[in-house]
This record gives C-alpha cells, structure tokens and sequence, in this order.
C-alpha cells in the first residue's frame, strides 16, 4: 500500500530513522547526560530537505490549486521555493479559497500559515480583500510597478 504515493517501507524506514534517538550537549568540553529526542528532525539531518519538500507538495494537493497553463509542454499550479510559495488564481474568491484550503490541510499536519509574513500580489484588480484568520493579508504593488524596467 502507498502513503501519498510512497511506499508504506519506505515511510517505515522514514518513522524509524530517529526512533530512540538520544543526544547530549557539550559544554566547557564535557557532556551533560544525553536525553531521548522526541519530536521533529535534527538541523542538518539529510532527509528534512526531502520531508519538507513531501510535506508541502502534499498540503499543496489537499489545497486544490488552479493549473495554469503555460505552453503546450508546461503547467503550473504553485511556485515553491523551500518554506516559500507564490499561489497562482485568475480571481480574488479562488485565491481565498485555495489560501483556506491550504491552511486547513496544513493544520492538519500541526502547521500554520504565518499572517503577518503572507502578501498578497495583484495584477489587474485594484484591492482585493484575501483574508487568514479573519484578517485581511497585506497588499504589494504589482512587480510592474516595483520595477521600471519591466515591460
């Protein structure tokens, strides 16, 4: 059976990859008793690129995105770059719906979409109204009007 589309071993090996993990802390050159490690991946570890990058590519799925096609050979539903996603809808209500849809998935998960980080970007509607939590998200310029050499 699959989890998402991965196998459920190598979910398995994924779960066990830090069961009983413990550490210690070094301090003036000598280690402190070492403690059980009981939430989240370790900074550095190999595999939290690759988690997170499962992680939101599953949220983004829950959420239901809009495919935009860009050529014949290209489409696109959301552009992410690690923990940053730029959401793509034609009008004002599926933008609102998608950004909803994606934090309920994410809260499903233990995860939020931080309010005062999260812009809205409009290009042809003069002020649209996209809410997180009851409140209105802040609106930027257009990247037209930030930049006078784009045409």
């Amino acid at each position: 059976m699959l989890v998402d589309g991965i196998p459920v071993k190598i979910v398995n090996i994924l779960r066990s990859y830090d069961e009983g993990a413990e550490c210690s802390v070094r301090v003036y050159g000598e280690f402190i008793d070492s403690f059980n490690v009981t939430t989240g991946v370790r900074q550095g570890c190999i595999l939290s690129p690759m988690i997170v990058n499962i992680i939101i590519d599953w949220i983004m799925n829950c959420a239901g995105a809009s495919t935009f096609v860009v050529d014949k050979n290209l489409s696109v539903q959301d552009l992410d770059y690690a923990d940053d996603i730029a959401h793509l809808a034609d009008f004002v209500k599926a933008g609102q719906t998608f950004l909803d849809n994606e934090a309920a998935a994410a809260a499903k998960l233990g995860l939020r979409i931080s309010g005062p980080k999260t812009k809205v970007v409009s290009i042809g509607c003069d002020t649209p109204v996209i809410t997180l939590d009851g409140t209105s998200l802040k609106l930027c310029l257009p990247l037209s009007t930030w930049d006078p050499h784009f045409r």
